[in-house]
């Protein structure tokens, strides 16, 4: 049985106001017995009735799950062993008249932890992810702990106590230090992350108060009456266990101004040791630039004609497909495209003696929605099928997109920057989706298109690079002009990136469901 140290506070302030008193004698009196009984214990337990060794207490693990940005982590402690607990002192205890209620006062000079961490998850600065990935010693010292609780208490039939509430009225505590070994490679930079998060750790203590309380009032009634249960020789007695997982988030925890501003250093500081971004100057521009095309992108920036780009909405889009056995014409209208300001920029780097960077970014989601209509026709042997006036929504889903580029950059004479050319070299994701609504047979067709999706896209990944290095390059170039006060596209010399492919490419694979989709469309002439 392994109790928590937390747990082992809320016990001590309670214990003596909870055992084995009855009405007509002295509760005062019984409680020191009591409490004075559980200190002589804790170093060597009490097998008889389960009770394991309590000063060192030993905790197997501890789950910590951190989601407070800019960090999103998960940390477990390890085989942590707590001592000093039972050094305590107990500075009061008085019954209230009237009342089974009692206060009970402790001290504790000092308690010391040391145990093993393991620190996964990544911490987000700019647009910047920096992976977490640190193990090694963790120790943790607190002096000077003072506290006061009241116990209410219920009386059984049999004479027995029971714990209906207990109530930690104050607290305070001279000193807590926590140290993680190796942590962002250890050394200084080390000592500069402890040292912050030892600065951390008061500020979120004082602003959470409340919920500290809270979470001592509810687990420490549980365990309290888990050891009453066993002190009074009742069968159930149950070991105690810290709860799975410790949540960290900031729907539950106050984060303060002042805690903000320390998590932020901290973040800058592991991000300057572990990140994958080589800073340079070039760099450090590009990425303060797409920081600010990111807050841009929700509202648009009306004083320089730029409207809003997430969702950016698409009006009106033709496409001609012409891909036997299909010849038709579709418009896209209202096309609402979501999801891209999400985007990550996991690394960049300037390549040594170039303006070249190198940058690998991705988007957890993409979503379209849309209405689509459809003229044309699909040609099954020697007949024709009319596909005109098939019309409804339109949606589309991507999740997971990963991508890497090379992104060569001019700086102008007058400080400002342009795009020449952008290279992608690598892209994937995870899933995408499309659903045509309102479309005939669609429990047959919709499956079929997608399938058809990652097949054509993965056949034609140069037709498809092309076209989105000429809009990447549009789209920033008009950016980048906007922004230094420029009227047009600077007029540079733009240098290809790849030689144009004016063919869409058919895999054998591709070819078979485009056959497979037309003869499930012809069996109706019309899309309904």
């Amino acid at each position: 049985m392994a109790f928590p140290r937390g747990m082992l506070l809320a016990m001590l302030l309670a214990m003596g106001a909870v055992i084995g008193a009855k009405s007509e004698t002295d509760l005062e009196k019984k409680v020191a017995d009591v409490i004075g009984g559980f200190k002589e214990m804790m170093p060597a337990g009490r097998a008889d009735i389960g009770i394991p060794v309590l000063d060192p207490a030993v905790i197997k693990t501890v789950n910590v799950n951190i989601k407070v940005s800019p960090f999103n982590a998960k940390c477990i402690a390890s085989n942590v062993s707590v001592a000093g607990a039972s050094d305590f002192t107990i500075t009061k205890i008085s019954q209230i008249e009237g009342t089974n209620k009692v206060s009970v006062g402790l001290e504790i000079a000092e308690v010391n932890a040391n145990g093993q961490y393991d620190l996964k998850g990544k911490v987000k600065v700019g647009f910047i992810n920096v992976k977490l990935n640190s193990q090694g010693p963790l120790r943790v010292n607190l002096k000077g702990l003072k506290g006061e609780g009241t116990a209410d208490l219920i009386v059984g039939d049999d004479g027995s106590l029971s714990l209906n509430s207990l109530q930690i009225n104050e607290w305070s505590y001279k000193k807590v230090e926590i140290t993680l070994g190796n942590l962002a490679g250890g050394g200084v930079i080390g000592k500069t992350v402890n040292k912050l998060i030892n600065t951390l750790v008061p500020t979120v203590i004082k602003s959470n108060r409340n919920k500290i309380n809270a979470l001592l009032e509810s687990k420490g009634k549980l365990y309290i009456n888990k050891y009453l249960n066993a002190i009074n020789g009742k069968p159930q007695l149950v070991h105690a266990h810290l709860p799975a997982v410790l949540e960290v988030n900031e729907n539950d925890w106050d984060v303060s101004d002042e805690a903000r501003e320390i998590l932020h250093r901290l973040a800058l500081t592991i991000a300057g040791s572990n990140s994958k971004t080589k800073s340079s100057s070039l760099v450090d521009r590009v990425l303060q630039l797409l920081e600010d095309f990111r807050t841009m992108m929700p509202n648009g920036r009306s004083d320089i004609n730029i409207p809003v780009l997430d969702p950016a909405v698409i009006h009106r889009m033709p496409v001609d497909v012409k891909l036997s056995p299909f010849d038709f014409s579709a418009v896209a209208s209202e096309v609402a495209v979501s999801g891209v300001s999400a985007f990550i920029i996991n690394k960049m780097e300037q390549i040594e003696g170039t303006n070249q960077l190198s940058v690998s970014i991705e988007v957890p989601e993409v979503d379209v929605d849309g209405q689509y209509e459809i003229n044309g026709k699909v040609t099954i042997g020697f007949f024709d099928v009319n596909l005109s006036g098939g019309k409804g929504p339109v949606t589309l889903k991507m999740k997971g997109f990963k991508g890497t580029a090379t992104a060569d950059m001019i700086v102008n004479a007058d400080g400002t920057l342009n795009l020449n050319w952008i290279r992608f070299d690598t892209w994937k994701f995870d899933e995408i989706k499309a659903e045509l609504g309102n479309v005939f047979m669609a429990k047959y067709v919709n499956p079929l298109i997608n399938k058809l999706i990652p097949l054509f896209l993965e056949v034609n990944r140069g037709w498809i690079n092309n076209w989105g290095t000429n809009v990447a390059k549009t789209v920033v170039n008009r950016y980048l002009d906007d922004i230094a006060g420029k009227t047009v596209v600077s007029v540079t010399n733009f240098a290809p990136v790849v030689d144009p492919i004016d063919v869409i490419v058919l895999s054998p694979e591709v070819q078979a469901i485009l056959d497979q989709l037309a003869i499930t469309l012809a069996a109706q002439p019309r899309l309904a």
